[in-house]
């Protein structure tokens, strides 16, 4: 099952260097998968010459790169997605009948969702645990923190890296809204 979407719509809020996941302008979360894609579907986005140019037997011009030589970066993985419709891309609605290079929709509990950054799944969180609540510092409680919270990674209940933590720290207004509920008890 496949759908087309209109060019940009998509913002890439991770990529580690393996898969891109992608939000579009309605919430809805997608994934590139390239760690196994084949180079030359970024080639046009790298910005890498051919080492070698010629004529073939039917008079084509042909070129050969050296995909060995470079690396598919950030900034070539966004270029590729924001140009997809162009190259004609489609989106995948389900993420079993993908191929490598191919931007698939990622829904919740499927095992994609699970790799979404922490900061797109912050209601997912539980047993959060405040600290640094400094009454004299009401209302705006600028030291307290997110010290400890769980959360489920599709496999187990775990909790949270220290590098999650500081991304949900990072996220004031949900550090300020577990503040609230600890200070009110719930």
């Amino acid at each position: 099952m496949e759908h087309n979407k209109k060019k940009n719509d998509f913002i890439v809020i991770s990529n580690d260097g393996e898969c891109a996941y992608i939000k579009d302008t309605k919430g809805n979360y997608y994934c590139l998968d390239y760690f196994y894609a084949d180079k030359s579907l970024f080639r046009d986005y790298s910005g890498i010459e051919p080492i070698q140019s010629y004529i073939d037997e039917d008079g084509d011009v042909c070129h050969e790169y050296d995909d060995d030589y470079w690396e598919i970066t950030n900034d070539i993985v966004e270029d590729y997605i924001k140009d997809y419709d162009k190259r004609c891309v489609v989106i995948m609605k389900d993420n079993f009948d993908f191929n490598a290079g191919d931007i698939f929709e990622v829904k919740k509990d499927n095992e994609w969702w699970y790799g979404l950054p922490i900061s797109e799944r912050l209601d997912e969180i539980g047993d959060i645990e405040v600290s640094g609540v400094c009454y004299d510092d009401s209302p705006k409680y600028t030291d307290a923190y997110i010290s400890n919270a769980f959360i489920d990674d599709g496999y187990h209940y775990r909790e949270l890296t220290d590098f999650e933590l500081e991304e949900v720290n990072n996220n004031y207004d949900f550090v300020y809204e577990q503040v609230m509920n600890y200070i009110n008890g719930r």
